[in-house]
C-alpha cells in the first residue's frame, strides 16, 4: 500500500465522519445510543444483534451519555486526520506549522458545529460539548499518530532478512 493509497482512505474517512457529526449535530433530536442499536432479543444473524455491548454502562445521565458521544465522535475525526497528516507532504516539510493548522481545524470544526446547533430550533449549543469536541479530537490524534507511525514504519519500512 502506498502512502498516497492511504492518504485518499484517510481523507474518504475524515469526510464520512465529519458528515456524520454534523448529521448528529444538526438533526432535530440528538441520536442516542439505543437509536442506533436493535433491542436485546435480536438474535444473532440479525443486524443489531451486538445491541447489548454497545448500549452506554448502567446509569449514565443523558449528559454523559452525550458527553461520550461527542467525544467518540471527534476521537474518530481525530484518528483518521492524523492518518491524513501522517501521509501529507505539508507535515514533512513543515510539522510544526500543519500539526498547529491541524487542531486549529479541528477545534474550529467542532465549534462551527455547536455554534450551528444554535440555530437548530429544538437543539443548543453548550460549552462542555465543545470541550469534549476538543478533548476527543485531541486523543484520537495522539492515539493515531502512535498507531500510525508504528503501522506505516512497518508497512511502508518493511525489515527485509
Amino acid at each position: 500500500m502506498t502512502p498516497l493509497t492511504l492518504r485518499r482512505g484517510a481523507q474518504v474517512a475524515t469526510l464520512l465522519v465529519a458528515i456524520a457529526i454534523l448529521y448528529v449535530t444538526l438533526a432535530p433530536e440528538p441520536p442516542h445510543w439505543g437509536t442506533f442499536m436493535a433491542d436485546a432479543t435480536a438474535t444473532p444473524a440479525t443486524p443489531g444483534a451486538l445491541a447489548p455491548s454497545l448500549s452506554p454502562p448502567p446509569g449514565w445521565t443523558l449528559e454523559e451519555e452525550e458527553a461520550a458521544g461527542h467525544a467518540l465522535l471527534f476521537a474518530l475525526l481525530g484518528l483518521f486526520i492524523s492518518l491524513w497528516y501522517a501521509t501529507s507532504p505539508a507535515a514533512r516539510r513543515a510539522p510544526q506549522r500543519t500539526l498547529v493548522m491541524v487542531m486549529l481545524g479541528m477545534w474550529l470544526f467542532g465549534g462551527l458545529t455547536e455554534w450551528a446547533q444554535s440555530f437548530t430550533p429544538t437543539r443548543s449549543a453548550q460549552l462542555s460539548d465543545l470541550v469534549f469536541d476538543v478533548l476527543g479530537a485531541f486523543v484520537g490524534f495522539l492515539g493515531g499518530s502512535v498507531l500510525w507511525r508504528l503501522l506505516l514504519t512497518r508497512t511502508l519500512n518493511p525489515r527485509r532478512p
